[in-house]
């Protein structure tokens, strides 16, 4: 089941992207690619739950818009850091614990600390994150814990 999803998904993707549907020569060339990639993934033995969770996709849905508005207004705060009269930042490594159960929950994890502007992942485990931040503000923020919830809930109960 989870190849075919994985072929539907990705062909869905070619045909979002492309475009063009009614060319025949483009619609196979999509076809083909996405069962060749389909292919190669379960060659590889990366089209498992682990590599393609997309039983978490319902989750997935209501957790990125969440984290589109948490990229956006960092963007903001670090937008008015650069631009301020005086540049005062306390940039800062702090770890943050965490007590998530699979590599999809600690990837979410700590790729949404990068992909959020002021803040990078720079060593992840089992127990913590580290993180490096340009101002303290961004570490008080991840202290918090919303994001540290938000990708617990996304993970879903360990199996």
């Amino acid at each position: 089941m989870r190849p075919l999803v994985l072929f539907v998904a990705l062909f869905a993707f070619y045909v979002a992207l492309s475009g063009q549907i009614d060319s025949a020569f483009l619609m196979t060339a999509g076809l083909v690619a996405s069962a060749a990639t389909t292919g190669l993934a379960m060659r590889l033995g990366i089209c498992d739950q682990e590599g393609f969770p997309y039983e978490r996709s319902a989750a997935a849905a209501r957790y990125l818009p969440w984290l589109f508005r948490e990229i956006l207004s960092s963007n903001i705060a670090v937008g008015r850091l650069v631009w301020s009269q005086e540049l005062h930042i306390t940039p800062s490594v702090r770890e943050h614990k965490h007590k998530l159960h699979s590599g999809f929950g600690l990837a979410s994890f700590a790729n949404s600390i990068t992909l959020t502007p002021g803040t990078v992942s720079i060593e992840a485990d089992d127990q913590r994150v580290v993180v490096h931040a340009v101002d303290g503000s961004f570490q008080a923020d991840l202290e918090s814990g919303e994001m540290l919830r938000r990708a617990t809930k996304l993970e879903g109960d360990p199996r």
